[in-house]
């Protein structure tokens, strides 16, 4: 089958097209509409006017055919670098995303329009999500894959994972644990075997019917190429007509402007939380320059970049700047310096990437061969994520 990467200009003109309608249709109302989506990440304001064509992580927005695009192949090449059997690859790349594409659980509860590269830079996302970016970086990496939605009879969809095609048979991807399923023989599995496996014991509050009950879903670019022309025919339909038979849209969140449930915010006894637009916008564009550093290998800049964001006000964003600065670290294997920062910003149980902390120092440890202290991680972590890990490692049954 064609892969629809493979007309991305012709994709991109389409796109543009419909990009265009909505920039006119808002008026272009930001100055900062070159950021495509980290702002709104960030500060889950609306009233920015960034042009995308909406339709979640399906989004179709210039930027992954362009500055998306490049990133997101580099990291397939540096992921599966010196790895010749897809299950390799499959492995690696699921346990680069879930390290990289943080559970929403462990990360601020903020939202943002969600194609790949948003999530990317973000750094976080719901299992749907985390399966997306596992199928995009796949695909570059000449590993035919898609997300996988499970169904359960009279409740919808509980929980997306991701599939491969590895030697002819679509095999499952735990994107949201990090890794693939292998029955006794060591063999990946397909969704019918694993439905009927004791590994179901991985896959905590799913039953083997969610599984027998899955559908593919596929997205740019791992999609058909008539899907993708379809979404994006029809999106800019929709933005065209938009732009004929309403009146420009006005300066309006769709989303409120604060989040009292945010751990991560400075809340004072008494006092209001401060508004997400309030987060300096200097600190924002700092933020994102760095995750772009960091998304491109160049971690002393990155790790700069951050350390400029951790003297930020507002905990939110601080919080972000010094986990990812540990995450760079990590990634260029001064492993030392990960751990330091882990004992330095891993204990403040405000922090939602605590859980993520103890994460790395999970892996930390497996990297250096300490299983045991491995271990003892996992248990304190009082996880799903945390458990399955335990099965693998066959501490529990």
């Amino acid at each position: 089958m064609l892969k629809s990467f493979a007309l991305f200009p012709i994709l991109s003109a389409l796109i543009f097209t419909g990009w265009l309608i909505k920039g006119i249709e808002i008026g272009w109302a930001s100055e900062s509409a070159e950021e495509v989506g980290y702002e709104k990440a960030v500060r889950l304001d609306a009233r920015l006017g960034i042009p995308t064509v909406s339709g979640g992580y399906t989004s179709l927005n210039p930027q992954i055919f362009f500055e998306g695009r490049q990133t997101v192949r580099a990291l397939a090449k540096s992921i599966t670098e010196g790895l010749d059997g897809d299950l390799e690859k499959a492995s690696a790349i699921s346990k680069w995303v879930f390290l990289h594409v943080r559970p929403q659980t462990a990360a601020p509860p903020i939202v943002v329009g969600d194609d790949y590269y948003n999530i990317l830079r973000r750094g976080w996302g719901f299992c749907d999500q985390m399966a997306h970016v596992y199928a995009v970086i796949a695909t570059h990496a000449n590993l035919p894959s898609r997300q996988l939605q499970l169904f359960r009879d009279g409740y919808g969809s509980p929980h997306t994972l991701a599939e491969s095609l590895i030697d002819g048979e679509w095999v499952i991807v735990a994107t949201w644990r990090g890794f693939v399923p292998l029955n006794d023989q060591g063999s990946p599995m397909t969704k019918e075997e694993l439905a009927n496996s004791r590994k179901m014991n991985l896959f905590e509050d799913l039953y083997p019917g969610d599984f027998l009950n899955a559908r593919p879903f596929y997205s740019y670019p791992y999609a058909p190429i008539g899907t993708v022309f379809n979404r994006a025919f029809s999106r800019a339909k929709i933005s065209f007509n938009n732009l004929l038979e309403s009146d420009p849209v006005e300066n309006k969140p769709t989303s409120p402007a604060s989040n009292e449930s945010n751990p991560g915010t400075d809340v004072k006894p008494g006092s209001e939380p401060t508004p997400l637009n309030e987060i300096s916008l200097d600190d924002i564009r700092k933020l994102d320059e760095a995750r772009k550093s960091h998304l491109n290998f160049d971690y002393p800049r990155a790790i700069d970049l951050y350390r400029e964001v951790e003297m930020a006000l507002d905990s939110r964003i601080r919080y972000q700047a010094q986990f990812w600065k540990m995450v760079a670290n990590y990634d260029l294997g001064n492993f030392a310096e990960a751990e330091r920062l882990i004992n330095e910003y891993g204990g403040n149980s405000k922090d939602p990437y605590q859980i993520s902390y103890l994460r790395f120092q999970a892996e930390i440890y497996l990297n250096k061969g300490m299983t045991e202290a491995a271990k003892k991680v996992f248990e304190s972590m009082n996880t799903s994520q945390g458990r399955a890990e335990l099965i693998r490692l066959g501490y529990e049954s």
